[in-house]
C-alpha cells in the first residue's frame, strides 16, 4: 500500500514537473516567435467615400485584423456572419476589410452585415488591386492578425476560428524596448 501511494505521489510530482518544464519552453517558443514578427506593411486603400486610406489611418497601440475578402465568396460570407455573431470580442480591437471587387458589390455586403453600425470595422476597396503584392495573400477570405504593436501575429490562408484569431491578437509581447536607438 505505501509502495502504491509513494509510485502515485512521484509519477504526479513528475507529471507536474514536466507539465511546468513544456510550459516555461513553449512561452519562450512563444518569445522567440513574438520578436521574428513582421511588422504590417505600408499600403493604401480607399474608403467607400472614396478617400485614401493607409497604415497611418490605424490607431496605435490596438491590434489589427485585416481580412480580405470578396463580396460574392461563400467562405467570405460564411466568416462574416460569424464575425457578426462574434463582433463583442473585437470591441476594443480594428477590423479591416478590403475587397477588390467594384464598390457597389462591397457597399451591397457591408449593408447587408451592417458592418457600418460598428464602430471598429473600416470597409476599404482595393482600387489598384494591390493586397496580393503588399500582403501575399491570393485566396479569399485571408485574415492577418496583428497585435496591439501591429506585427503580424498569425496569417490564416481561407479562414479561421475567431476564437484563434482573438487569441493571437492579444498576444502579450514581451520585448524590451531601447530608448536610446540601439
Amino acid at each position: 500500500m505505501k509502495k502504491t501511494i509513494k509510485l502515485s505521489l512521484f509519477l504526479i510530482i513528475a507529471s507536474a514537473l514536466s507539465y511546468m518544464g513544456y510550459s516555461i519552453y513553449a512561452n519562450m517558443e512563444l518569445k522567440k516567435k513574438l520578436a521574428t514578427q513582421t511588422p504590417m506593411p505600408e499600403f493604401v486603400f480607399q474608403t467607400l467615400d472614396g478617400d485614401r486610406f493607409t497604415r497611418a489611418n490605424l490607431k496605435q497601440e490596438i491590434p489589427v485584423m485585416l481580412v480580405y475578402f470578396n463580396p460574392s465568396c461563400d467562405e467570405c460570407i460564411e466568416e462574416a456572419k460569424q464575425l457578426m455573431s462574434h463582433i463583442d470580442w473585437f470591441e476594443d480591437d480594428q477590423i479591416i476589410m478590403v475587397s477588390p471587387a467594384d464598390s457597389r458589390a462591397i457597399q451591397q455586403f457591408a449593408s447587408d452585415f451592417k458592418l457600418a453600425e460598428h464602430p471598429q470595422i473600416t470597409v476599404l476597396r482595393d482600387v489598384e488591386n494591390s493586397f496580393l503584392s503588399v500582403f501575399g495573400a491570393d485566396v479569399f477570405p485571408s485574415i492577418y492578425a496583428y497585435n496591439k504593436y501591429h506585427k503580424l501575429a498569425m496569417y490564416f490562408r481561407g479562414g479561421a476560428k475567431l476564437q484563434l484569431v482573438y487569441n493571437v491578437m492579444h498576444m502579450e509581447e514581451e520585448i524590451e524596448v531601447s530608448t536610446d536607438g540601439s
